[in-house]
């Protein structure tokens, strides 16, 4: 009997992802699978990196690029920089942009470290799980890390400021919140997310995957400013994951065209009312992440996450 469609899986990818998510708070630090989960971390940065700004058509040619990148700058953003610290170095540095190698792409290499700079922010946030969890500053400042420098030239506002025209995606049906109406939209988006995260934070709601998925479609539905709005929704979809318990920044494999095509087709479906399938392609992508280092810990002759 063939498996129904991907889309229709939904309970099964959560319940598993939601195994795994347990059982890494049994992982004792320093062991072998703590090793590699802090492994596969950095993987993960780096493919979330390279594979978000694929979907935005941005961004370097392979994820071997994007790693020597990141390597190359990693002292000047160490993981345990405070944001404003992070900002306040991208403030005053990005007048005179990285100009590495990679075919003189500068732009490129730009867009990678801004990137990973954003990245860095959301795992403070996420490691605080503070309630409220998010609000206007923190979204502010992490669009001006992923978007300083790199603003279009008609969007006459600079990065983490709120798009002052109305947008438009040619050939869809989704009317998006005048920009009129985005402020007031965005405070009620931070009173529901803060709510459903409190919720999940205190043990009233055990469903961590739709609770991401809800915060991330709910920011990029209102579409809040004039661009990077989809790379802001994918970083607020690690966020929220990294503070319910995911060791790692998830990437919903953007670069393999069978998986940006159900992203796409997901987010299709959300705008719609349907949310379930955007939430189980976040489902189907940590199963697949998970049991990627239970591959690994077998090829090692090790205990794997589920054992």
């Amino acid at each position: 009997m063939a498996q129904p469609a991907w889309y229709k899986r939904y309970e099964e990818y959560r319940d598993e992802a939601l195994r795994y998510t347990k059982a890494i708070g049994n992982v004792q630090q320093g062991t072998l699978q703590d090793k590699e989960i802090c492994a596969f971390a950095e993987r993960s940065s780096v493919r979330l990196i390279f594979e978000s700004n694929t979907i935005e058509k941005a961004g370097t040619k392979t994820e071997g690029e994007t790693q020597a990148i990141i390597r190359r700058y990693a002292t000047r953003f160490p993981d345990d920089a405070d944001f404003t610290g992070i900002a306040e170095y991208f403030r005053t540095q990005l007048s005179q942009p990285p100009s590495i190698g990679f075919q003189g792409r500068i732009r490129t290499e730009q867009e990678v470290l801004q990137h990973k700079a954003a990245l860095n922010f959301v795992s403070t946030i996420a490691a605080r799980r503070k309630t409220p969890f998010l609000n206007e500053e923190q979204i502010f400042a992490l669009h001006r890390l992923i978007g300083t420098g790199l603003m279009p030239d008609n969007a006459e506002v600079e990065a983490g400021m709120y798009r002052i025209h109305n947008v438009e995606i040619v050939g869809s049906d989704v009317l998006f919140p005048s920009a009129a109406l985005v402020p007031s939209a965005m405070q009620r988006f931070f009173a529901d997310a803060n709510n459903r995260v409190s919720e999940v934070l205190s043990g009233l709601e055990t469903d961590i995957v739709m609770v991401a998925a809800e915060i991330s479609f709910r920011f990029v539905r209102i579409h809040p400013f004039p661009d990077f709005n989809g790379r802001m929704s994918r970083l607020l979809l690690a966020m929220t994951l990294r503070a319910f318990g995911v060791p790692f920044n998830l990437a919903l494999r953007g670069s393999v065209a069978k998986y940006r095509n159900r992203y796409f087709y997901s987010l299709k479906r959300a705008n719609h009312g349907d949310l379930k399938p955007y939430a189980t392609l976040i489902a189907m992508c940590l199963v697949e992440s998970f049991r990627e280092i239970d591959e690994n810990l077998r090829l090692a002759g090790q205990k794997t996450l589920l054992d």
